[in-house]
């Protein structure tokens, strides 16, 4: 077997369903503003082939209604500020891609309502005969801001050229460079990606489910005013907002572009992201009307409620939380396990820690029973692989019974005189759930209760990195509530194999995962990469090389004097999206 390299007890619950039961108690619950979470509706895996006579058609801008008059010209969301501010797409990870998703547009966009692919900047695209290639073709007649003329083939060489750049930090470049080996011109609305070997990821990676890789820029902008590097430079993209005012650490502004644009034209004249790092803060910058979107923590949705606050959840929940287990995966080249001391090594271990924790409990205390159950960390009945069996099995295999999880201890040999021992990251960054370090506390006193002995480690998500690199890894026993939004193969890649980056520990992965996730991301063929995203699926589950917990839907509540709607998937990378779906009140 090879190594494939690719580039690129709970008394505190209890005090938290007591909060929960208070704050509903005073008049915090709202039946219709807080529906109950459903599982993921099924969805067909992505075709290679995809034309927009169904959608929208390719010559003319599909039918708008007059925007509605707002009450107010800007409407100001208020979330969590993004750990790195940029412009300038290829300059970001994913996670802060939202910040610039209002500019820019991408080849192939997600749909608001399903989070399924739909044309974009490209009217359709298909696989080559060769089963290397991919053919696009664009739509025309698409502006660039600020007069820079319309986006034709020579942009999508560019921007491919721009992330390809060795000073590039976005999280895909190096796979994408791996992956595609050149872009060549058809004609003015036509291209062809050569990929260097069969990639089914390609497509999720050209299209908006991937944060900010497939964002289009403009040739002719960066050859007259420079490449965005700097956050007071000029930007320019196609999409229906253009770049105002930003003030770096406090707010980002963006106006509506001045001409009709090709695919929507936003209610509000203005939009704001208003940076506030404290929940607190945003709740009552919320009710006193400073702000008229905000993302609040599960436990105070009740207060924003009982003052008149409606609660909107994302359409798709795509975006989770796991137990990582940063401790081993197998080097095929040295034919031996990462860390093979290490307890989380022994399956009993993992099992246990899976069967210690009370799922609906801390559904209940920490997302108000809203979060959808997870049986496999990265599958569910809308992606490739899921298998029904997971669900009718989860209640043997992982579900919650401390006595059960307190005898697999004991067969791996640890007991009250021997405890195992495990490091538990705290981590202060949110990622996106706010009562994440509450609930990270909360996993840790599961695992005391069945003798475990915990060390909670306070980190930010920065001081992470360091110790899963270079062997012999640092981090050999350790456990992470993971967050992420990040679709079926980058989730694998990064989350729980061995074929990442080199010197990278990137969560527990056997031989046999690897492989069979190498083999996934091969085939183009859906029905035979469904089978072995199957395969891999059950390796995973089998293995307990994950702990899951939920799928949690993305929620933002609004004041509804100012807003009556907002229609987004919340199920991807950056979490905030289609932000010109936001409608006014009328």
């Amino acid at each position: 077997m090879r190594k494939y390299q690719l580039k690129q007890g709970a008394w505190w619950v209890a005090l938290a369903l007591l909060g929960a039961l208070l704050l509903s108690a005073c008049g915090g619950g709202d039946d219709e503003s807080t529906p109950a979470a459903e599982e993921p509706a099924a969805a067909p895996a992505p075709t290679a082939v995809m034309q927009d006579s169904t959608t929208v058609s390719p010559t003319a801008a599909p039918a708008e209604p007059e925007p509605a008059m707002p009450k107010v010209d800007r409407v100001i969301m208020a979330v969590t500020p993004p750990s790195t501010e940029f412009s300038a797409p290829r300059m970001g990870g994913q996670p802060q891609a939202f910040q610039v998703r209002p500019i820019y547009e991408y080849l192939i966009g997600i749909d608001a309502e399903t989070g399924g692919f739909v044309p974009e900047l490209a009217t359709e695209w298909s696989l080559e005969p060769d089963g290397l290639s991919f053919r696009f073709k664009l739509r025309e007649g698409v502006k660039w801001q600020k007069d820079f003329g319309e986006f034709s083939a020579e942009d999508v060489v560019f921007t491919h050229e721009q992330f390809i750049k060795e000073d590039s930090v976005h999280g895909q470049t190096t796979s994408y460079a791996e992956m595609v080996s050149s872009v060549d011109i058809v004609n003015d609305h036509e291209v062809i990606f050569r990929l260097g070997r069969p990639a089914a990821e390609f497509i999720t990676v050209m299209s908006a489910q991937q944060g900010n890789m497939g964002d289009q820029v403009s040739k002719a902008h960066h050859e007259a005013e420079g490449e965005p590097l700097n956050l007071n430079d000029s930007v320019v993209g196609t999409g229906p907002y253009q770049l105002l005012e930003r003030e770096q650490e406090r707010f980002l502004i963006f106006e509506r572009v001045p001409y009709e644009h090709w695919r929507i034209t936003p209610d509000f004249p203005e939009f704001e992201y208003r940076w506030l790092a404290e929940a607190s803060t945003r709740l009552a910058a919320l009710i006193a009307g400073e702000v008229h979107l905000a993302s609040i923590p599960k436990d105070n949705v009740g207060t924003a409620t009982s003052e008149g606050m409606k609660l909107i959840q994302g359409k798709v929940p795509g975006q989770r939380t796991f137990i990582r287990y940063y401790c081993c995966n197998f080097d095929s080249e040295a034919n031996a396990w990462t860390n093979p001391d290490s307890p989380l090594m022994d399956i009993r271990v993992r099992k246990a820690f899976s069967k210690a924790v009370d799922r609906p409990q801390l559904n209940e205390a920490f997302f108000a029973g809203a979060a959808v159950p997870m049986y496999n960390a990265h599958q569910n009945p809308s992606r490739e692989g899921w298998d029904e069996t997971w669900v009718s099995r989860f209640e043997e295999e992982y579900g919650y019974d401390p006595v059960a999880a307190r005898e697999l201890l004991a067969e791996a040999g640890y007991g009250p005189n021997n405890p195992v021992d495990v490091n538990l990251f705290v981590i202060r960054e949110t990622r996106g759930i706010p009562a994440s370090i509450d609930l990270t506390e909360a996993i840790g006193g599961y695992l005391q209760d069945i003798g475990a002995n915990v060390k909670l480690l306070h980190v930010e998500r920065s001081g992470i990195g360091p110790g899963t690199r270079n062997p012999p890894f640092e981090f050999n026993n350790h456990l992470n509530l993971d967050i992420t939004s990040s679709d079926l193969f980058i989730a694998i890649r990064v989350k729980n194999s061995g074929t990442g980056l080199p010197g990278r520990l990137y969560g527990f992965a056997t031989a046999d995962m690897d492989d069979a996730y190498y083999r996934m991301i091969s085939e183009v063929d859906d029905v035979k990469r469904n089978a072995i995203a199957r395969e891999w699926g059950n390796l995973h589950y089998d293995n307990h090389a994950s702990n899951p917990l939920f799928w949690v839907p993305a929620e933002i509540v609004v004041n509804p004097e100012f807003v009556a709607d907002y229609v987004w998937p919340g199920a991807f990378t950056g979490t905030w999206s289609h932000i010109a779906n936001i409608k006014s009140a009328t």
